[in-house]
């Protein structure tokens, strides 16, 4: 039997010094940068999600008898009459349908037995707190993509007068946003050079460097900076920083100064900086994405790093 949980579920959902065009950045890096290498756009990824989203909510049942209505009505419990909002770094469409069900007790035991496509409940549980009445939430959990985050059907049960239980069923899906180009670390570098900052915590050997020009090992490196998701946006709490950090830089052939340069906090947030720079060592760009600390660990199994913070 599943139990009672906080009123949680809910909550996580309410809640350039040189300027240069799109094409020069994309002669510059070459193919390995191009729009195309980030996918599709942002308009398409939140196309995708709504078609998504629309057919999740027309699987959604109810028991016979249920009546749809246009919106949340109870008195109690007025925030399910409000849009859900969007958790820290997620992009997401939310559908929503309202019903009035007979008989509370027994639809609420159907709820508690039903399956969609196959899917039984992924979470069951009842709020408290101010306005929450004695709310029960349920959802569903359907198979993520490449694109699509996360794909559920959230229902939310509220039993009011006349024995009825008034009904909100949101299809939630948020889908991962587009990178920006400069976070593409274009391919043809012949060195990547590493330096590892430990953290103000470090006693000793605080900074270290390491090099390689062992091209399967940078091919690897540019496909792990280049495959780090976006990076998250909102208000969320992360753990202690310490201050540590990991610096990749990028070098062509011949080249003295790097055409790439990728900073990566293992601790934290986890944030990674990239920047792009020209021949004449100008800065094309920079942007941000996360992944830091699986980043940090790939770079520490490859060049042997014991430690990559002192805590």
């Amino acid at each position: 039997m599943d139990a009672p949980r906080p009123h949680v579920l809910r909550s996580l959902f309410r809640f350039a010094p040189y300027a240069v065009s799109a094409a020069l950045i994309i002669s510059a890096f070459g193919a390995s940068a191009s729009a195309n290498s980030l996918g599709p756009s942002n308009a398409q990824r939140a196309a995708t999600a709504r078609v998504s989203a629309r057919s999740l909510l027309a699987l959604a049942p109810v028991p016979q008898g249920s009546t749809e209505i246009a919106t949340w009505i109870a008195a109690d419990g007025q925030e399910l009459s409000s849009p859900m909002s969007l958790p820290a770094g997620r992009d997401q469409v939310d559908f929503t349908k309202f019903y009035l069900v007979p008989d509370a007790t027994r639809s609420l035991a159907w709820f508690r037995d039903v399956k969609i496509d196959g899917h039984a409940h992924s979470s069951w549980g009842t709020s408290g707190g101010p306005g929450s009445g004695n709310e029960s939430e349920l959802a569903f959990s359907f198979a993520a993509t490449s694109v699509l985050q996360q794909r559920m059907l959230e229902y939310s049960l509220l039993p009011v007068p006349h024995h009825q239980l008034e009904v909100r069923i949101d299809a939630l899906v948020s889908y991962a946003a587009r990178k920006s180009i400069y976070s593409i670390v274009a391919r043809g570098a012949v060195r990547v050079g590493v330096v590892v900052n430990r953290g103000s915590n470090a006693k000793h050997n605080r900074v270290s460097k390491y090099a390689t020009t062992s091209t399967k090992t940078i091919n690897t490196l540019i496909t792990k900076v280049n495959d780090l998701p976006p990076a998250m946006s909102g208000v969320f709490s992360c753990p202690a920083d310490f201050g540590a950090s990991i610096t990749l830089r990028f070098f062509g052939a011949g080249a003295t100064t790097p055409y790439a340069m990728v900073v990566a906090d293992p601790g934290g947030c986890g944030t990674v900086t990239i920047r792009d720079y020209d021949a004449m060592d100008a800065e094309l760009g920079s942007t941000q994405v996360s992944g830091g600390y699986q980043l940090g660990q790939f770079i520490a199994a490859t060049f042997h790093i014991a430690t990559l913070q002192s805590l």
